[in-house]
């Protein structure tokens, strides 16, 4: 398994999480969060090539201590999904459902068998960052948590991890639950090469000029012909009669007459440093998805980023063949033939897929097959992850020209829906640049050695006895320092001996009874016997997004305030 997102295996108390493989794009990075908290969690990732599915599933099931649930229009659908819930029901075991979407309805029985059981919604967090300080605070969890917080569950450098399998039939699914691989592989190159080295504006633009120079050289070298392989993890592939090899460049295609057709992108769109994206590309009619990867930490040119994964679709017209004559007209039986037993293999109603992987993780292909009731339609899709090299970005220590468009308010007002917010006696707008803290009197005091482009990432800053952990965004072009970045997520706790106020005067001890009478209708409130909780989000000002919690069980008072913005709209 990848060393970045693993099942929990050991003898302490875990999470069983039940959700549906076409939700892996959420609920992967969202598990990867949760265990960066110190969480123990199960999942099928956790199952064994060669083992019995059903009872490896019955037997973590049996011996998990919570049973968490994500629940979306798919997993309502899979017939697995229903089953684990009704399994932990009738086991007795605590539970949480975590809403993925807002109207999903679920089977009357599944209804009833939970009304009992705790529930969340996710699409109302706003960021993962958001659902995990709210997941921090579910007591139904809490005995499956490491002692202490995240601080004490560092992430440990490993090197050389290999991608994390995907497990659902779209290529942004593949592209989401590689994101955060994709950043730790090259996190972890860059750290062991560089020591984290920071040079100056002068010397990026000199490795720049490096780079391509010597991507121009390597250009004009001929290339030598690619032939079709019967190892399904070489990943070649035939696409319209040519043939390809992953990874490749997007001019290998271009070159064949294939063209971008996603709106939005083209090849001079900024790809963010350490980051993946998907999009089509079209010829002739017919069309195909491929997915790139930017291996450096400054934004790159999409043209310029590898293209690391392919898929395609009988119901897209296109012409496509992998190892062993392969085609988008192959049964499942047929592909199960040609490559073995698949490293997984899920069966819903409509449809069938199968997941391979190479024993070194870096190659993988996925089979979606849907019954003739449903689309008739086969998908293929081939990743790999290799590369012969490695890449290193340098930190640029200049501070981006953008910041300078922060303006902080002159006060704070009475309107919550502004975004201002005061903290130990200073007024501000989230977003905020860390300089603005730094300039009064706050001090970095935990980060990490840069934040990439476009990248995000957290640090302490402290001020008087009080320390507090905030996101921070670089919403630059190149890698730089956290100090450069803004911080987009503020959250305080009643025992950080920060003073935050907000509009209104809302701040920490206020009564629910209070809140009431100065929290706007439009905001949401959530009860239960454990706490209460104020919430609001809105797309303008910056996709606002503020939460007020109240633990019920340890008195009537705020103890929790969060503000969020991850949008940079000063420049507008």
């Amino acid at each position: 398994m990848s060393n970045v997102v693993n099942a929990y295996n050991g003898s302490e108390p875990y999470i069983f999480v039940s959700y549906s493989h076409k939700d892996s794009n959420i609920v992967v990075p969202a598990i990867e969060a949760m265990q960066q908290q110190g969480f123990r969690i199960w999942f099928d990732r956790g199952i064994e090539a060669g083992t019995e599915w059903s009872n490896n599933i019955a037997a973590h099931l049996r011996d998990c201590a919570v049973f968490v649930a994500f629940i979306s229009k798919n997993s309502v659908k899979s017939e697995n999904c229903l089953d684990e819930i009704a399994y932990a029901k009738s086991h007795g075991k605590p539970s949480l459902l975590i809403f993925l979407e807002e109207d999903v309805t679920l089977p009357e029985g599944t209804e009833m068998q939970t009304a009992r059981f705790q529930r969340m919604f996710y699409n109302r967090q706003g960021s993962i960052q958001s659902f995990i300080d709210n997941i921090c605070t579910a007591t139904v969890l809490s005995t499956c948590r490491g002692a202490g917080t995240a601080e004490s569950v560092p992430r440990k450098p490993i090197p050389e991890p290999a991608p994390a399998k995907p497990k659902n039939k779209n290529l942004l699914l593949i592209i989401a639950i590689a994101v955060a691989l994709v950043i730790i592989i090259a996190l972890v190159i860059a750290l062991v090469s560089k020591g984290g080295d920071t040079i100056g504006e002068s010397s990026v633009a000199e490795s720049s000029q490096a780079e391509a120079s010597a991507e121009e050289s390597e250009a004009s070298q001929p290339k030598a012909p690619i032939a079709m392989s019967d190892d399904l993890y070489d990943c070649t592939f035939k696409l319209e009669g040519e043939i390809y090899k992953l990874p490749c460049s997007l001019a290998d295609f271009t070159s064949n007459g294939w063209a971008i057709s996603s709106s939005g992108y083209s090849t001079d769109k900024l790809i963010n440093g350490l980051s993946v994206d998907a999009f089509s590309i079209s010829k002739n009619g017919k069309k195909i998805n491929i997915g790139i990867a930017n291996r450096s930490g400054n934004k790159a040119r999409l043209e310029d980023c590898p293209v690391i994964s392919v898929s395609a679709t009988n119901g897209y017209g296109a012409e496509f063949e992998i190892a062993k004559g392969i085609t988008l007209s192959s049964t499942l039986d047929e592909i199960i033939n040609a490559f073995g037993t698949p490293y997984s293999r899920d069966e819903s109603t409509h449809y069938e897929t199968a997941l391979f992987a190479s024993d070194d993780e870096y190659s993988y292909a996925e089979f979606t097959v849907y019954d003739e009731d449903n689309s008739d339609e086969t998908t293929i899709e081939l990743a790999c992850y290799r590369f012969e090299d490695t890449v290193t970005t340098e930190t640029n220590t200049a501070p981006p020209e953008y910041l300078s468009q922060y303006t902080a308010p002159d006060t704070l007002g009475n309107d919550l829906y502004s975004g201002n917010f005061k903290l130990e006696g200073d007024i501000y707008s989230i977003p905020a640049p860390v300089k603005a803290f730094l300039d009064n009197g706050w001090a970095i005091s935990s980060a990490p050695k840069y934040v990439v482009a476009g990248g995000e990432d957290k640090i302490k800053i402290s001020k008087n006895g009080a320390t507090i952990e905030v996101s921070v965004i670089n919403f630059g072009d190149y890698q730089t320092l956290p100090e450069n970045c803004v911080v987009t997520n503020l959250p305080v706790y009643n025992y950080d001996n920060a003073k935050i106020e907000l509009p209104a005067g809302i701040t920490h001890g206020m009564t629910e009874a209070e809140l009431d009478s100065l929290v706007p209708a439009e905001y949401d409130k959530l009860s239960s016997e454990y706490s209460v909780n104020y919430s609001y989000s809105a797309s303008t000002p910056r996709d606002l997004y503020i939460y007020l919690y109240i633990d019920v069980e340890k008195g009537d008072a705020l103890s929790y305030i969060r503000i969020n913005s991850e949008e940079w709209e000063y420049g507008n």
